[in-house]
């Protein structure tokens, strides 16, 4: 530093004045404000144990992002979590690289964001949604592989995954339900209930699923493999009321198993209206995920509402596009029409206006800048 610093000055100097022609007074000022600043930096700089490992760090990085991109994007989204600068320009990259961001999906996703590698796509996790506590997505990705067709043998996994050992055969509650009859069940309880080494249970594995982790997951459509979320709803409801894990006999509970499984294929396919769907995405999410191309383009869902003195700002959520704006209706509109936050309207006429700024201590109207105006709406339902 002795050394090189005092050569910066005179060659700065000579440069800016021969090849630049700037004064040789200007040239020194702007000389001196950089060598403070070099030297600021110089004194502030990081020791060889600290700048080689940040060093090494960014080398690691840049290598995985340029050759692992994938996996590289899924770290990055769970690091940065909650710094949306960051995160989007994490979004805009894993597009160019033709990354496909996905919402949760029961088998695909985790409590945090999981990736699939053969699809090459990213997985939001479970642990964003409200009221889901933060080991749920991880455990249903545990029994996701299991083969169930039916939304009942799911929960089955779930809430009684104990094991049966009968004549060195290992049987779970489902399947041994659907082996033997009611008569051999019957059967089957008695050697347990005389504690004979004939039949051996073997206790169930416990899982931290609760069911608001159930209910809210249902909601958000995560099970959609397995029908729509109202139907799956009336399942879950219907198995929590019916089905008790803990009763000792067998014959009772494969009663029990098979009525909820009959009630399941009992009821239609029918889903919430949307307006329903979407109250449950913001409810549980604080943003929308439903999208429909064909839904009219001036369909939309209104997530806020801030009233101000002399207008309304209201947030919009487009159905079709999945996009949300920001825009204003009059405070005599607003009352008129009688809207709320959750509320579904069509939106008639809209309006481009000039911004109100503050220039000068009075208040103006933009020459550049313009706003969204609602100018007619309908409120649906």
């Amino acid at each position: 530093m002795d050394e090189e610093v005092p050569k910066i000055k005179p060659n700065f100097i000579n440069t800016m004045v021969t090849k630049y022609n700037d004064s040789q007074e200007h040239a020194e000022k702007i000389a001196d404000d950089f060598i403070q600043v070099f030297m600021d930096a110089a004194n502030y700089g990081f020791s060889i144990n600290h700048s080689m490992a940040y060093s090494y760090i960014g080398y690691i990085s840049t290598w995985l992002r340029y050759y692992y991109p994938l996996e590289w994007c899924t770290a990055a989204f769970q690091i940065w979590e909650g710094k949306q600068e960051k995160l989007n320009r994490v979004v805009k990259f894993a597009k160019s690289k033709g990354i496909s961001l996905k919402p949760f999906k029961f088998g695909k996703s985790k409590s945090n964001y999981y990736m699939d590698k053969q699809n090459k796509s990213i997985y939001e996790g479970t642990a964003s949604i409200k009221g889901v506590s933060t080991k749920a997505g991880d455990e249903l990705y545990l029994i996701s592989d299991k083969p169930n067709k039916k939304f009942t043998d799911l929960l089955m996994d779930i809430y009684d995954n104990s094991q049966v050992v009968i004549k060195n055969i290992l049987y779970s509650p489902k399947a041994l339900y659907n082996k033997f009859n009611e008569s051999e069940l019957k059967e089957i309880d008695l050697i347990v209930k005389n504690e004979s080494d004939k039949v051996k249970v073997q206790e169930p594995q416990g899982f931290a699923i609760t069911s608001k982790d159930m209910i809210n997951l249902i909601l958000l459509n995560y099970f959609s493999d397995f029908g729509s979320p109202k139907k799956l709803k009336l399942v879950y409801e219907k198995f929590h009321k019916t089905y008790k894990p803990k009763n000792k006999r067998f014959v009772g509970k494969s009663q029990k198993y098979h009525e909820c499984l009959e009630y399941e294929e009992s009821l239609s396919n029918e889903d919430y209206p949307l307006i329903t769907t979407l109250q449950n995405e913001y409810r549980l999410l604080g943003r929308c995920l439903t999208t429909n191309s064909e839904i009219p383009a001036n369909y939309a869902f209104i997530t806020s509402l801030v009233i101000r003195s002399n207008k309304v700002i209201v947030g919009l959520y487009s159905i079709k596009h999945g996009r949300e704006v920001k825009g204003f209706i009059s405070k005599k509109s607003f009352k008129l029409n009688s809207i709320s936050e959750g509320d579904l309207i069509t939106v008639e006429r809209t309006s481009m206006r000039p911004k109100n700024i503050l220039k000068d201590g009075h208040w103006q109207k933009s020459k550049t800048d313009k706003e969204l105006w609602i100018d007619s709406l309908v409120r649906k339902g």
